[in-house]
């Protein structure tokens, strides 16, 4: 037998809306025998749609006919044949015509529909969604009552397998198969629509494996009929548009898409003059269209994640692109490694802040917004360390030599970055945005010297880049803070990116895997405080908050306590999920010698001047006694000090301590005429406490006063 055609579920169409299934799938030997599946319509059909999708697998050796049609009387009105070797599909009708359609091997699956309608004349081919020809003629006689699927014949020399599915019969168009979202949001793959070029072999095998990546539906990739150039002019910039929207429309797709990536190998930019500007096609298409207009998500306060009802129509973009395939590989694997791992503990996660340009009223304030994120409660909830530019004086504008252990970078500087300045180690880069209102910041994505900042990014390892193809005004510039609170709600960096632009197609754009998440770090503590009383607490407002493997917190010197001054802290914990875990704990914290240290409990007793002791026999007994365990009150040594006949204070006894109670007495044995004590205690951090004096006792009435012990 020259061809096995069974039910297999590796032959099941992989993003089909229901999941799951099974497909043909077709074992071929050698020989030119073929086996197939049949349907009788009933009749010949004045109009007819035959929908099915293939995948190419291992078949290779020459020509199979897929799929063909025949009339009542058995003639056979058309053929569907691949051609394993040159990629190609070609339909041959009974009257002599040809449709063709190229088909790349490197895509997985492709979805071929054929229609002819007799009474009209005419016949389309469609691959993939998109019509690839048309005949025209007298096409009465081609009217199929019989059509099969499988392998009908083959060359003898074809071997390996051939996987069919979704196989439909109509008397209007069918399309491809459209997976439905499951999301309303732009976090959901099936929501964007990925372009690429379907002349360039690379550009096809990019979007298979980005496909595979994302798990994008098959019928979300759009082959684009571009030419391989980075610049197209106008009218290829509306040619690209109208494809664009029309395979939307008769995908049915309008509804359901919120995104586009323009994918490596399809033209990123347009110049519509011929020496102008070049405009970026990824910020240009979020309306299909090419002027500028506000976000509608954005000015509201509340934050809002992009759907398909509140944006409006509007699309959100990105463009992955570099100068070799490798290189576009390169940052879908990042993305991917990011989304799944997150940014590790966080210390090599390093928020770099440069938001200082040259003096000016109007760049002021963008340097002032940045800079109060940056020391803000926003950037602290996302518990990553931050290294901020300019700290001493803002008016002095101040750049960063070189960066390391950085996963994101947000600054302003003409210049492009010199050698040395992408420092190791270099940490999970996330995402880079270097602005500079006077020119472009990603000129070009596929030389291959690095030349601007995107593309010095990218080969330095950034999974994403913000970039300029010219130069742009001040109320473009994005938000940080709506960026970096998107990302730590867990949305995608394509959902955040578009929520921090206030304006849209405008001369930025993302560059970089739009459903890429970067997993925020969401365990660890909020620090509250210096606070002197527990009521003063906020706690919508933590001081600090650090990551689940940060062991300390350094406090910046306006959160702590003057030298010898106290303060309480409050700690609260976080677990993973982002959640406050029950209950709180407080740290008291005074400052000795520059450091701060967990404060000294001090004594419940004596708590008063002149408390009693008893001296009897040239013996004096004293207590001192604490609410806790001594360990609990961080205690190290308690001594027992003495102004004896008037004398100077001195050290009369070195007390032994136990950690497991809290009350010490002590006798010491003196002959005296007079005497009064106090307890000293050091803590384990160093700082001391001093009790109160206790009462003046004499020869003349010693013994006959009464210990008193307050009740605890």
């Amino acid at each position: 037998m020259g061809v096995l055609l069974s039910q297999s579920v590796a032959a099941g169409y992989p993003d089909r809306p229901t999941g799951g299934g099974v497909g043909l799938a077709a074992a071929m030997g050698g020989g030119s025998d073929g086996a197939y599946i049949e349907h009788d319509l009933g009749g010949d059909q004045g109009v007819l749609h035959v929908r099915f999708a293939f995948s190419p697998a291992t078949a290779a050796g020459g020509v199979v006919v897929l799929c063909a049609g025949l009339d009542w009387g058995g003639v056979e009105v058309f053929q569907v044949r691949y051609d394993t070797v040159g990629g190609g599909v070609v339909v041959a009708l009974g009257t002599g015509e040809m449709l063709v359609a190229g088909a790349s091997g490197e895509l997985g699956w492709h979805t071929v529909e054929l229609m002819i309608d007799t009474g009209a004349g005419e016949a389309e081919l469609w691959l993939n969604g998109v019509s690839v020809d048309t005949a025209s003629g007298s096409f009465v006689g081609l009217g199929a009552r019989r059509v099969l699927l499988g392998v009908i014949f083959k060359d003898a020399g074809v071997t390996g397998d051939l996987y069919l599915d979704e196989w439909v019969m109509a008397d209007g168009y069918v399309g491809p198969v459209v997976a439905a979202a499951g999301e309303v949001h732009g976090g959901d793959p099936a929501r964007w629509l990925v372009v690429y070029n379907v002349n360039d072999a690379e550009s096809v095998q990019w979007a298979e494996a980005y496909r595979a990546a994302r798990s994008i539906p098959y019928a979300n990739l759009f082959g684009a009929d571009v030419g391989s150039g980075e610049v197209i002019d106008s009218a290829g910039y509306s040619q690209l548009r109208v494809d664009l929207a029309g395979y939307l429309s008769t995908s049915g797709l309008v509804d359901q898409v919120i995104g586009v990536v323009v994918g490596f190998g399809v033209p990123g930019y347009v110049d519509f003059s011929g020496s102008g500007p070049k405009e970026p096609i990824a910020a240009l298409l979020y309306d299909l269209k090419s002027a500028p207009q506000l976000n509608p998500l954005v000015g509201g306060g509340e934050l809002v994640r992009p759907t398909v009802e509140n944006v409006n129509g509007l699309l959100l973009g990105a463009r992955i692109d570099g100068p070799s395939l490798a290189d576009a590989l390169g940052v879908v694997a990042r993305s991917v490694e990011i989304s799944t791992d997150g940014l590790g503990g966080g210390e090599d996660a390093v928020i770099w802040l440069d938001p200082y340009t040259e003096p000016g009223e109007e760049l002021d304030p963008l340097a002032s917004a940045m800079a109060e994120w940056g020391s803000g409660v926003s950037r602290m909830l996302t518990r990553l360390a931050i290294e901020l530019s300019a700290e001493s004086d803002p008016q002095q504008e101040v750049q960063f030599d070189s960066i390391d252990h950085d996963g994101f970078f947000w600054g302003w500087s003409s210049s492009v970055p010199g050698v040395g300045f992408f420092g190791t180690p270099g940490g999970r880069r996330v995402f880079l945005l270097q602005l500079y209102l006077g020119g472009a910041t990603a000129g070009t994505l596929r030389s291959a010297v690095a030349s601007n900042w995107a593309e010095a990014a990218l080969q330095e390892g950034y999974a994403a880049v913000g970039g300029s193809s010219r130069a742009y005004s001040s109320s473009v510039v994005p938000s940080i803070e709506a960026f970096f609170e998107a990302l730590r709600r867990g949305w995608t960096i394509g959902e955040a990116w578009f929520l921090a632009n206030a304006i849209l197609g405008d001369g930025l754009y993302l560059i970089g895997d739009p459903l890429m998440r970067v997993p925020m770090l969401r365990e660890g503590w909020d620090v509250y405080g210096p606070l002197d009383r527990l009521e003063d607490l906020d706690p919508s407002a933590p001081a600090v908050a650090v990551g689940g493997l940060v062991a300390e917190a350094q406090l910046e010197a306006g959160l702590r306590p003057g030298e010898g001054e106290a303060g309480l802290y409050v700690v609260h914990q976080v677990d993973a999920d982002g959640r406050s875990a029950p209950g709180a704990g407080v740290i008291g914290v005074r400052v000795v010698n520059g450091q701060a240290v967990e404060r000294l409990a001090r004594p419940a007793w004596p708590d008063f001047d002149g408390w009693p002791v008893l001296v009897e026999d040239g013996v004096v007994r004293a207590r001192i006694a604490w609410a806790v365990p001594i360990d609990a009150a961080r205690v190290a040594s308690v001594e027992l000090v003495g102004e004896v006949d008037g004398g100077l204070a001195s050290v009369l006894a070195v007390v032994s301590i136990s950690g497991s109670v809290g009350v010490i007495d002590t006798a010491v044995a003196l002959g005296v005429v007079s005497i009064r004590v106090r307890w000293r205690v050091h803590g384990v951090g160093g700082q001391m406490v001093e009790t109160a004096w206790s009462e003046l006792v004499e020869s003349s009435n010693a013994g006959v006063g009464l210990q008193v012990v307050s009740k605890i």
